[in-house]
C-alpha cells in the first residue's frame, strides 16, 4: 500500500517534462499475437506526442538485434488500473478510424501513433508490446513514450 502512495505521488508531480529518454525493450515473440515487453516495465506518458521506437541500437548504444521485423503496438492504461492495458495504436482515439500496423524492421527508428495520453490523460503509462510476424525471437532495441519532432518517418499511418 505505500509503495502504490509513492508511485502515484511522482507520477503528477513529474507530468510536466516530456519523457523522452531512451530505454530498452525486449519482446519475446514465439508465436503470432500480442506479448508484453518482459524484461522492463511501463514507461509513464506525459504528453501527446507519438512514440519512439529506435530498432537500430540499444540505449547503451550497442546494435539492436532479433527478428528481423515485428509488428508493435502501444498499450496504455491509467495509474490506478494497472491490470487494464488497453490498444492505444489500432485506432485512433474516439473514431471508428484505423491505423496500419507497425511493421518495425530491423536498423531503422521512427515515430509510432498512439492515443495513450489522448485517452487516460494525466497519470497514463504506456508499454511497447511486439507480435511475431514471420520469425520467433527476442526484439532488442530501445523506445520512449513520448517523443521530440526530429522529422523522423512513421511507422503507422492513419486509413481514411
Amino acid at each position: 500500500m505505500f509503495l502504490v502512495g509513492t508511485i502515484t505521488t511522482q507520477a503528477f508531480a513529474d507530468n510536466t517534462e516530456p519523457n523522452t529518454d531512451d530505454t530498452n525493450f525486449e519482446i519475446h515473440m514465439s508465436s503470432p499475437g500480442a506479448v508484453a515487453s518482459q524484461t522492463y516495465a511501463a514507461r509513464k506518458k506525459t504528453d501527446s506526442s507519438s512514440t519512439y521506437i529506435n530498432y537500430y541500437t540499444r540505449a547503451s548504444g550497442s546494435a539492436a538485434s532479433g527478428p528481423y521485423q515485428f509488428e508493435a503496438q502501444i498499450w496504455g492504461y491509467y495509474y490506478n488500473t494497472l491490470s487494464n492495458f488497453t490498444d492505444c495504436s489500432s485506432t485512433v482515439y474516439g473514431t471508428n478510424q484505423s491505423r496500419s500496423k507497425a511493421i518495425i524492421t530491423r536498423g531503422t527508428y521512427g515515430l509510432m501513433r498512439q492515443d495513450v495520453y489522448e485517452k487516460y490523460g494525466v497519470g497514463s503509462y504506456a508499454q511497447i508490446y511486439g507480435a511475431m510476424i514471420s520469425e520467433s525471437g527476442i526484439a532488442y532495441g530501445c523506445w520512449s513514450p513520448d517523443s521530440i519532432d526530429y522529422g523522423y518517418s512513421y511507422y503507422n499511418y492513419v486509413i481514411g
